[in-house]
């Protein structure tokens, strides 16, 4: 498959290449996502051989693939972007590869900072190129300063790096733009007379459906299958039938149409019945909460029994729970002190317990110091709870102590890296600051991070209008609007945005609309900083008294 890809890619032109395919991440890339910027992975040669290899090996010694990426984590005590035996001994040496390897995105940085391979930035930087790694990968947006090359510049300037290896890597670079024909003039490059209208053509669909019908297995059959056309009456259940969004992979493209199950269930039976059920929430905003006088417990009482089971201290920790829930579910903040004022009272000395209280129990109704107070008992008894962390420096946010609040995100990141709301803290505070320059670049880490996770896009949003990059805020309610016709995304989302554009009506119609869909991002309503020049404003008032808060 991996050759039938890249030679497809690259195509059959003897001179030129149609793209460059890029083979990943090279190699014994299969661990834990959450560890895989640090992991040594110990793997016997022959399991490297056997397993692990061969599906690099054919798609460069058959298809000849003019690019690899070297991966994350270490093999045998050497990351992938300076292992010997990947890069040189396999790659260059018996696989006889002639291309550039690119490096994952922040993969050269793991070396030093995650890996501690080398003493230095400057040495990582310098042994990825000599041991065969050409290219970097580091940045995903505008580079404003010399962060990205200047390892290099300093290895060259202290004797880690010499000239002719940069020319060894540069060669390599310039020869793939050569061979995309990217100095050529167009009319004697073939691929450039591609008309872009084949891309999306009615042949090409027809052939995608008919690979896409050929590929797939069916295990069992029971008779059931192949439905009969006709008068049929079918049931279509499920929370994803009439979504779009999950159909596409990670990092994938934008089609110009995409075909859910349920329209293609009612295209493909135009005579049937078919009723569609949800059955669940999953991914939408469009059912109603079920009424109390619908519920009643064991007894035959009105409200519900609910039992939960969280090792030590349940009992106290369920009351937290269902504190937390009450938060959640009708803003009914007296029974959310009162099961946070039970769970104390049967074990005042459970961090779950206390974390949960500050968040839920003293945060929403603006009691931020006795918050703070809460979450820095939890962390003198775990400091290394990352997460009460970031939800103190969230606090110093609020109470618009900000040093203090990128304290916190800074002790987060220091353990891990990779923490993306530690990244949010420091991109909302900054902006609060405005100190554009260092929070928009963490609200963009944030993003890359999530796999750009709706939520996230909504606080970037936030900050490139508060910033005055009116374009791009508009690009990403774009975004966010073309991914709302295929998924569930919070209003709050929408709302940060019009709200940073200065966009009061939009604004309160979507925060009017978050408070209605429960959306946690309104929670902390009373603490906000940027809710500071609307707090006069009417309206402003009116989204409080939904939530049962005092102006």
């Amino acid at each position: 498959m991996g050759v039938a890809f890249v030679t497809g890619m690259q195509g059959d032109d003897p001179k030129y290449y149609r793209v460059i395919s890029t083979p990943k991440h090279y190699a014994v890339h299969s661990g834990p996502e959450s560890t895989r910027h640090k992991a040594d992975v110990m793997v016997s040669k022959h399991d490297q051989l056997d397993t692990y290899l061969p599906a690099f090996r054919a798609t460069v010694t058959e298809a000849r693939a003019a690019s690899v990426m070297c991966a994350y984590n270490s093999i045998n005590g050497q990351p992938a972007c300076v292992n010997e035996f990947l890069l040189q001994d396999q790659l260059r040496n018996k696989w006889k590869f002639q291309g550039y390897v690119v490096s994952d995105c922040d993969a050269v940085v793991n070396i030093f900072r995650d890996h501690h391979f080398t003493k230095t930035q400057p040495e990582a930087s310098a042994l990825a190129i000599q041991r065969g790694m050409d290219n970097e990968c580091i940045d995903f947006a505008k580079v404003k300063d010399d962060h990205d090359y200047r390892p290099y510049y300093d290895a060259y300037k202290q004797g880690f790096l010499k000239e002719s290896e940069i020319d060894t890597a540069l060669i390599r670079l310039f020869t793939a733009r050569m061979k995309l024909g990217m100095f050529d003039p167009p009319e004697i490059v073939p691929y450039t007379k591609i008309d872009e209208k084949e891309l999306d053509s009615a042949e090409h669909r027809a052939l995608a459906r008919t690979i896409a019908n050929e590929s797939m297995v069916l295990l069992k059959n029971d008779g059931t299958l192949p439905l009969k056309q006709g008068k049929l009456k079918i049931a279509l259940v499920g929370p994803l039938a009439d979504q779009t969004k999950y159909l596409l992979g990670n990092y994938s493209g934008s089609p110009t149409h995409i075909v859910s199950v349920l329209d293609g269930m009612k295209t493909e039976f135009p005579e049937a019945q078919i009723n569609f059920v949800a059955g669940t929430q999953f991914l939408r905003a469009d059912g109603e909460l079920v009424p109390e006088s619908a519920l009643t417990n064991a007894e035959g009482q009105p409200g519900l029994t609910a039992k939960f089971s969280s090792g030590v201290d349940s009992l106290a920790e369920t009351h937290a729970l269902l504190g937390q829930f009450r938060k959640m579910l009708d803003y009914n903040w007296s029974e959310v002190q009162r099961e946070m004022a039970l769970a104390l009272e049967l074990n005042p000395s459970s961090l779950l317990v206390k974390f949960r209280y500050a968040i839920s129990g003293l945060m929403p109704v603006g009691r931020l110091d006795e918050a703070v107070a809460e979450l820095e008992t939890v962390l003198d008894l775990d400091p290394l709870n990352l997460e009460a962390r970031r939800w103190l420096g969230l606090m110093h946010w609020w109470r618009r102590d900000y040093d203090r609040a990128v304290e916190q995100a800074q002790l987060v990141l220091a353990v891990d890296p990779n923490y993306p709301t530690a990244h949010v803290l420091i991109g909302v505070t900054r902006c609060a600051e405005r100190k554009f320059d260092e929070a928009i670049p963490a609200l963009r880490r944030c993003v890359e991070l999530s796999n750009s996770a709706p939520v996230w896009l909504g606080w970037l949003g936030l900050g490139v209008a508060q910033s005055g990059d009116v374009a791009e805020a508009h690009a990403l309610l774009a975004r966010l609007h073309a991914a709302a016709e295929q998924t569930y995304i919070p209003a709050s989302c929408f709302a940060w945005i019009h709200l940073g554009l200065g966009e009061l009506d939009e604004a309160f119609a979507w925060m009017n609309r978050a408070v209605d869909q429960r959306d946690p991002m309104m929670t902390p309503i009373k603490s906000y900083e940027f809710f500071d020049p609307i707090r006069s404003d009417p309206r402003f008032a009116v989204l409080l008294r939904k939530m049962n808060l005092e102006p």
